[in-house]
C-alpha cells in the first residue's frame, strides 16, 4: 500500500510538472497579472479611503500610465523626425562630396597608403557608376535583392511580435483588474487550499509580501525620478535642446532595466549629431553611458536595498538569475521582476534561518 501511494504521488507530481510546462505561457500571464494587482493595491486602497470605488481607482491608474506614455510618445516622435530629416540632409551633402572626391585619411597609415586607398576607392566608384547618394542607394538595393524573401519574413515576424505583445499586455491588464477587484475572495480561496495548520502563517506572510512589493514599487518610482532629474541636469549642462522631454523619456524607460537607458539615449545622440556633429554626439553618448553606469552600480543597488531590505549582492544576484531563463521569460521582464521575487523569497529564507 505504501509503495502504491508513493507511486501515485510521484505520478501526480510528474503530471503536474507536465501540465505546468504545457501551460507555462498562461501561468506566466496569470503570475504577471497577480504581480500587477499587488502593485496597484496600495494606490487603489488609498483612493477607496477617499470614497472612490476600486474599479474606478484601477482605471485611473491605467489612464494615468497610458496618458503619460502617449503624451511622451507624441512629444518625442516629432523631435526625432525633425532631427532625422536634418541629419539626412546634412549626410546627403557630405556623402555626395565624398563620392565625387573620395579621400581616405586613416591616422595609423602613411600618407602614401591613404592616397592609394583613395584612388582605389575612386576607381571602384567610377566603375560602379556611383557619383551621387541616390546612385549609391540604388547600387546597394540591387545587391540586396536576393535578401528580399528574408526581409519579408523579418517584417512579418516583427508585426507578429508587436501584435503578440499588445495582446498579452491586454490580457495582463484585464486579469489584474479582476484580481484586484476580487482580492479578498481570491485570498480566501487560496487559503482554503492550504492545510489548516499553516493557514495563519501564510496569511501573515501574504501581508508581508504585499508590503514588500509595495515598497519595491515605491523604490522603482523613486529610481525613475532620480534618473530623470540626473539626465535633466546633465542635458542642461551640455545645453542640449529638448532637455525636459529627453529627461522624461529617460525616467519613463527606466522601467526597462539596462535596455531603457539605451532607448533613451538614441534621440539625444541624434539631436547632438544633427546639431553639433560626430564629436558632440560622442560626448552626449558618453554622458549617457556615465548615467547608465551610475544607475547600474550605485543608484539601483542603493535604492532597492532600502526599498526591499536586500543587500547589493542579493540585488545583483537576483538580476543575474532573472536573465538566466530566456526560453521561459524574456530577459528584460526577468530583470524587472527579479528584485521583488527575491524579496519574497527572502521572507521565507529568514524564517528558515531563524528556525
Amino acid at each position: 500500500m505504501t509503495i502504491a501511494q508513493s507511486f501515485l504521488i510521484a505520478l501526480l507530481v510528474c503530471f503536474g510538472v507536465l501540465v505546468a510546462f504545457l501551460l507555462s505561457h498562461v501561468l506566466l500571464l496569470v503570475s504577471l497579472s497577480i504581480f500587477l494587482a499587488i502593485i496597484l493595491d496600495p494606490g487603489v486602497r488609498m483612493l477607496r479611503r477617499h470614497g472612490i470605488p476600486a474599479s474606478i481607482g484601477i482605471l485611473l491608474h491605467y489612464a494615468i500610465f497610458f496618458t503619460l506614455g502617449i503624451s511622451l510618445l507624441l512629444s518625442i516622435v516629432p523631435i526625432i523626425s525633425n532631427q532625422v530629416s536634418d541629419l539626412a540632409t546634412f549626410s546627403t551633402g557630405e556623402v555626395n562630396r565624398f563620392l565625387l572626391h573620395p579621400t581616405i585619411t586613416l591616422p595609423l597609415l602613411r600618407p602614401e597608403t591613404n592616397d592609394r586607398l583613395s584612388r582605389l576607392l575612386e576607381a571602384t566608384l567610377r566603375q560602379e557608376s556611383i557619383q551621387q547618394f541616390p546612385d549609391a542607394l540604388r547600387s546597394i538595393s540591387s545587391h540586396l535583392t536576393s535578401f528580399g524573401g528574408g526581409s519579408l519574413q523579418f517584417a512579418t515576424g516583427v508585426v507578429s511580435s508587436v501584435f503578440s505583445f499588445f495582446f498579452n499586455l491586454g490580457v495582463v491588464l484585464v486579469l489584474a483588474f479582476f484580481f484586484e477587484l476580487e482580492r479578498d475572495a481570491a485570498l480566501s480561496w487560496g487559503r482554503s487550499l492550504l492545510p489548516p495548520r499553516i493557514r495563519p502563517y501564510m496569511a501573515q506572510k501574504a501581508v508581508l509580501i504585499r508590503a514588500k512589493i509595495g515598497q519595491w514599487a515605491k523604490g522603482q518610482l523613486l529610481l525613475c525620478l532620480s534618473i530623470g532629474v540626473l539626465v535633466f541636469i546633465l542635458l542642461l549642462i551640455l545645453r542640449l535642446p529638448y532637455a525636459l522631454t529627453l529627461a522624461l523619456l529617460a525616467a519613463f524607460t527606466e522601467f526597462i532595466p539596462y535596455v531603457g537607458p539605451l532607448i533613451a539615449a538614441v534621440p539625444a545622440v541624434l539631436i547632438a549629431l544633427a546639431g553639433g556633429g560626430f564629436v558632440w554626439a560622442l560626448i552626449v553618448a558618453g554622458a549617457y553611458y556615465v548615467v547608465q553606469w551610475v544607475e547600474s552600480n550605485v543608484v539601483v543597488p542603493l535604492i532597492m536595498k532600502h526599498a526591499v531590505n536586500l543587500s547589493v549582492a542579493a540585488v545583483m544576484t537576483s538580476m543575474l538569475i532573472g536573465i538566466s531563463f530566456p526560453s521561459f521569460i524574456h530577459p528584460i521582464l526577468g530583470i524587472l521582476i527579479s528584485i521583488p521575487l527575491m524579496s519574497i523569497v527572502s521572507i521565507f529564507l529568514d524564517d528558515l534561518r531563524y528556525s
